[in-house]
């Protein structure tokens, strides 16, 4: 099946469009525009095979003229315009309006329809021109309307161009009417179905079996289905070959899927633009592959679509299955990306590789960017700025409070400039305070002021804070397709008498509800807004005259949808920001808040890490428990403030909200239980309400006494009803009401058989939370928050915050970071418009990118290839390793040299700045708590090496080698020394996580710096070899105590006394050596040294003698020690004459 594209649209003056110009582009011609005086060429244009105007019968020969026909049709519209609005001689007043509307009907008057239609790729030039001319005439020049088309043949893109008239042609002139009805919503569909009917007709004409079809994915039924979860049983089933409905049903759909993505591949690419806007073709081969897994059968479905087999069955399965469904799955993609209907070449991504995005998605951009343009080419509403300044002094008086300099500037900016204004209003800046100001200046210069949102929360905080009446932009979508419907039921001609005047006063009166150029609209939470409600929202400000000011926070949570055009139009408009944090109450905490606005997830969070505001709990029991507690505590402590407790998950919403009630019931603050759709509530109970009640049909405002409610019922900005989200307090409950006391300090009452749209209010989702401000806050912070649900999360409170954390979720704070900090980024198409002198910070990102990949690369493949127990820096490709780590070091100082010009791109690579940092040693990486205590271990050791340096000197000084033992100072020595090899053995075990922390590096200075930055003596530098020597030590001293351990108590004697006789006989060979230099050593004479030795070889002779008289016994050990007979035998002869000389004295 072939793409089916039809778009209609006008040619508006408000837009700045001219039909005269549209005809020249469109035909490839030289036109001019006799009303500007602008001449249009487009005579360069190579793609306009067929360009000609259809005309009804009798038509005179000027209207088959475009330039001719184009400039009648223009000037006619305003000849009808003037003779409509004459002024009014009588009556200044209306003369006024008359001429004043008139005006404002020549500058945006609709002059033509257009039209754009995919041609199918199956038919000729000649085929195209005949179903073209056919669908043209059937549809519009039957009703008497004119239509230039033509036909532009792009590479794998043909498609045709309309501009049809308003009006038709009676005789030879123009219809004094507009053909309202050719463009109702009705109308518009049976124009979609006609060409549907039409181009089928010319595709069987042709022999091709290839159709179009105007019905949406939707309607159609064209999406994947999803499969059931196969369970214990049903795969049970299936290993024995029984049948199973889970396992039956699956089967199908996959190859439903299967046949669905070979037949229609828009519906693949539809899929995967959800999840990202650009895409390579590695992803579109990926989820075909995924699709068909190992499935064979599916395999063969898709190869028998794809080369034209005309029987999957004939496929034989064979050992190279993966290998050819990779190459099917590539064919497919290529197919894919080549048709142009489906997708659109983009640019390179940051791996120079080609990226692509649907079609679809880059249509809505366009139109959206476009739609923006126009706003910000126009300025209808720019306040004076004295003015500004007056009623910001008045303003500022009411308040009893100076603004600040940044706010004032932004209410400046607000109030002036073209009609699309943007404010990125970081959280807790104080946006409500001066939006009040800024309502208040455009009211005052004879402006009508409305807000809307995507969330119904921040509609009610904008209504009740700012006091501007605002809607939900779904809301306004609604009430304006209400409205175009209720117009072509008035404007088709089919209506009469009470029918038809029913159908116009209702008309009349949704029309009250569509933009105007007096409005200025207040759009908060622009980041939440996806691309679908700001195509008909932006289209209705465009053709209104309204005036748009954008309030958001591109650093918090974004729309769903594909697409950030809350940020395109920051970058592509420009912006003005506030980020002096006024909600929070506590200077450090305020810190933090402007921290995690920049993106600073490091920062921000690291003070409430040290301060001890992130509790750690082991389980999800206790971290609940925690949490409950600490709400209740405070509950007690705090009663006069509100509190809220915020989580990531629904799940976790209900079990909270029944946790706390369950201690709140045990405590005896709830009681009188009842229940609304099963679930209960007791008077005192915080609810949420869940549906909205705009005017205050089911939920009443309750008033002290009758003249207040004959007041407020009279007063136009009382707030009525509630909105989905409103907290309140249950007061009281009867047998036809609840009454309940809301936050924003009204009572209302309703009837719970009528309205049943509430749930418990002591725990809400971090996602429905933004917008709101609470007093204190306890926050459970889910390994599911990215750095935009973290900062909503850590800035709803005033006064405090707490953070409880699960260890069995996230272990530890480095683990917490780097789940926080893998949040993607969201792109546009604009983010690949990069202006030539912008190139070079592209390149230098690209640059980072691939030395990031290739070291990486390099360090698996060095890391595979060593072998067991090798140094990973003996390795030959070692030097190639540090080479690329210090070119990448390099690029990141540069990157950071001119951080703000770099931003754009780094997003796209996914960089942070903290990670740079780090990188280059301005910032000290975050650790694990493992990595902290080996931190610890670490600068331990590092003392204790420098210690015994120090003590083994000291005794030096003053004894020879062989006499230390002897020194005061040697027992500290041995402690300190055994200590220092026993921490060497346990860094043995784990190198790599010691490692850092030992090393030392050279900087460009020359200096040697260890890990925490301090400056170390080149001779004190950690030394990887030093450290296994004194494991080793260690080993062989435990090993040689667990074989002492290991022996008899016999044995143990035998053992010692080889051990003293050989530590004597090294002692004696020492001083031998010293006693011959005839020199003095240290502080020992000769004479002392010579005594000495004489006193050690007395010993060691002895010792030798006790061995030789037990012989047998001892020779176990002899060869442990490798000790030579000889000298034993020799040194125990020695001792037996000693023993007898002094025997016989």
């Amino acid at each position: 099946m072939a793409i089916y594209s039809l778009n209609l649209g006008f040619i508006s003056r408000s837009k700045g469009r001219s039909s005269v110009a549209f005809s020249a582009y469109i035909s490839g011609s030289q036109h001019k525009d006799e009303q500007s005086g602008k001449t249009y060429s487009y005579r360069h244009r190579e793609d306009v095979v067929m360009s000609r105007i259809l005309a009804p019968e009798n038509a005179p020969a000027w209207a088959l003229d475009p330039a001719i026909f184009w400039n009648k049709a223009e000037q006619f519209e305003d000849d009808i315009i003037h003779q409509r609005f004459q002024g009014n001689a009588k009556n200044s007043e209306k003369n006024q309006k008359s001429l004043t509307y008139r005006d404002h009907l020549l500058k945006t008057a609709r002059t033509a329809q257009t039209i754009m239609g995919a041609i199918p790729l199956e038919l000729t030039r000649e085929q195209a021109k005949s179903c073209v001319e056919e669908f043209l005439k059937t549809r519009f020049v039957s009703r008497g309307l004119v239509v230039h088309y033509a036909i532009h043949w792009d590479e794998g893109n043909p498609h045709f161009h309309g501009l049809i008239t308003r009006r038709a042609f009676v005789g030879n002139a123009f219809s004094s009417r507009k053909d309202e009805d050719i463009v109702s919503p009705p109308e518009h569909r049976k124009t979609r179905k006609q060409w549907e009917v039409i181009v089928n007709k010319h595709l069987a004409l042709s022999g091709s079996e290839v159709r179009i079809d105007c019905r949406s994915n939707k309607e159609r039924g064209l999406t994947f289905k999803a499969s059931k979860h196969e369970g214990y049983y049903a795969q049970r089933l299936g290993e024995r070959g029984d049948h199973s409905h889970v396992l039956t049903y699956n089967e199908e759909t996959r190859q439903h899927n299967i046949q669905l993505l070979c037949d229609h591949p828009e519906v693949l690419i539809h899929e995967i633009s959800q999840k990202r806007i650009t895409f390579t073709h590695t992803h579109i081969e990926e989820e075909i592959i995924r699709r068909v897994g190992g499935d064979e059968k599916l395999f063969a479905i898709l190869k028998a679509r794809i080369e034209g087999i005309g029987n999957s069955n004939d496929y034989a399965p064979n050992e190279n299955f993966a290998e050819n469904l990779k190459d099917i799955a590539a064919k497919l993609t290529d197919s894919i990306l080549k048709n142009s209907e489906i997708t659109q070449f983009v640019d390179q991504n940051i791996q120079a590789e080609p990226i692509f995005t649907s079609t679809a998605y880059k249509k809505q951009e366009e139109k959206i960017t476009n739609l923006a343009d126009i706003l910000s080419h126009r300025f209808s509403k720019d306040i004076p700025s004295t003015f500004v300044t007056e009623i910001l002094n008045k303003e500022s008086l009411k308040l009893g409070f100076s603004f600040s300099e940044e706010q004032t500037a932004t209410i400046h900016y607000l109030c002036s400039g073209p009609d699309i204004r943007i404010l990125n209003g970081r959280a807790g800046t104080g946006k409500t305070t001066l939006l009040k100001v800024v309502a208040e200046v455009y009211q005052t210069s004879g402006f009508n002021v409305i807000g809307t949102s995507f969330q119904r929360k921040a509609v009610e905080i904008m209504e009740r804070e700012i006091g501007i009446p605002c809607r939900t932009l779904d809301s306004l979508k609604l009430s304006w397709e209400k409205h175009e419907h209720q117009s072509a039921l008035v404007k088709n001609g089919q209506l009469w008498g009470q029918a038809y005047l029913s159908a116009f006063q209702k008309m009349k009166k949704l029309e009250l509800q569509r933009f105007s150029s007096k409005d200025v609209i207040l759009v908060d939470e622009a980041n939440m807004i996806g691309g679908k409600l700001w195509e008909s929202f932006l289209a209705e400000a465009v053709n209104k005259g309204a005036k748009v000011l954008i309030i958001q926070d591109t650093e918090q949570i974004k729309s769903r949808e594909p697409g950030d055009y809350g940020r395109l139009f920051a970058e592509r408009f420009g912006s003005c920001e506030t980020r002096e944090v006024h909600r929070q109450k506590i200077t450090w905490q305020k810190e933090c808040s402007v921290l995690l606005n920049k993106g600073h997830v490091l920062d921000g969070l690291m003070p409430y890490q040290q301060k001890g505001y992130l509790q750690w709990h082991e389980t999800t029991y206790s971290t609940r428990e925690a949490i409950v507690n600490a709400y209740l505590k405070d509950l007690q402590e705090n009663s006069d403030q509100t509190r809220i407790v915020l989580v990531y998950r629904n799940r976790d919403v209900d079990s909270l909200n029944q946790l706390i009630r369950l201690k709140l019931k045990e405590q005896g603050v709830l009681n009188s239980s009842f229940k609304i759709r099963n679930q209960e509530f007791s008077i005192g109970d915080r609810i949420k309400f869940t549906q909205n009640d705009h005017h205050g049909h089911f939920v009443k405002n309750i008033y002290a006494n009758l003249l207040q409610t004959v007041r407020e019922h009279f007063n136009p900005t009382q707030i009525q009803g509630v909105k989905n989200g409103t907290f309140g307090t249950i007061l009281a409950r009867n047998n036809q009401y609840i009454k309940v006391q809301l936050d924003d300090g009204r009572n209302v009452k309703f009837k719970p058989s009528k309205y049943k749209y509430i749930t418990h209010g002591y725990a809400l989702s971090i996602h429905k939370s933004e917008g709101s401000t609470f007093d204190r806050t306890f926050v459970a912070l889910d390994p599911l928050l990215n750095s935009s649900s973290l900062l909503v999360a850590m800035s709803r409170h005033r006064h405090d915050v707490q953070a409880f954390i699960n260890r069995e979720e996230v272990i530890d704070f480095k683990a917490l970071l780097e789940k926080i900090n893998r949040g993607k980024f969201k792109e546009t198409l604009y983010d690949y418009e990069v202006p030539e002198d912008k190139k070079i910070y592209l390149e230098r990102i690209q640059k980072y990118a691939n030395l990031l990949k290739q070291s990486t690369d390099l360090r698996e493949k060095i890391g595979s290839s060593l072998k067991s127990n090798a140094s990973f820096w003996k390795h030959p490709e070692f030097k190639n390793y540090k080479n690329l780590l210090d070119q990448k070091k390099e690029m990141a100082s540069e990157i950071l040299s001119n951080w703000k010009e770099h931003l754009p791109y780094t997003r796209l690579a996914g960089l942070r700045k903290d990670t740079l940092e780090i990188e280059v040693g301005l910032k000290s990486r975050p650790l694990s708590d493992l990595e902290q205590r080996a931190s610890i271990q670490a600068q331990g050791y590092m003392d204790l090496v420098r210690e015994t340096q120090h003590l083994w000197k000291t005794i030096l000084e003053t004894y020879p080698p062989v006499l230390t033992k002897n020194h005061p100072l040697y027992p500290t020595y041995k402690k300190l020394q055994e200590e220092r090899n026993s921490l060497a053995a346990v860094f043995a075990e784990n190198l790599n996580l010691y490692r850092p922390f030992l090393k030392v590096a050279k900087n460009k200075e020359g200096q040697y710096k260890d890990y925490w930055n301090n400056v170390v003596e080149a001779k004190d530098r950690f030394m990887a070899l030093s450290l296994k020597k004194h494991a080793v030590v260690h080993i062989d001293s435990q090993q040689q105590k667990a074989f002492e351990d290991r022996l008899s108590l016999e044995y143990k004697e035998f053992y010692k006394n080889i051990k003293y006789y050989k530590d004597a006989s090294s002692e004696a060979t020492a001083l031998y050596k010293l006693c011959k230099n005839q020199t003095k050593i240290f502080c020992l004479s000769p004479e002392m040294l010579k005594h000495s030795f004489q006193e050690i070889c007395v010993r060691r002779d002895s010792s030798a003698l006790q061995i030789v008289r037990n012989y047998e016994t001892h020779q176990l050990f002899l060869e442990q020690f490798k000790i030579q007979e000889s000298k034993l035998f020799t040194h125990a002869t020695f001792g037996e004459i000693r023993e007898k000389a002094r025997t016989y004295r």
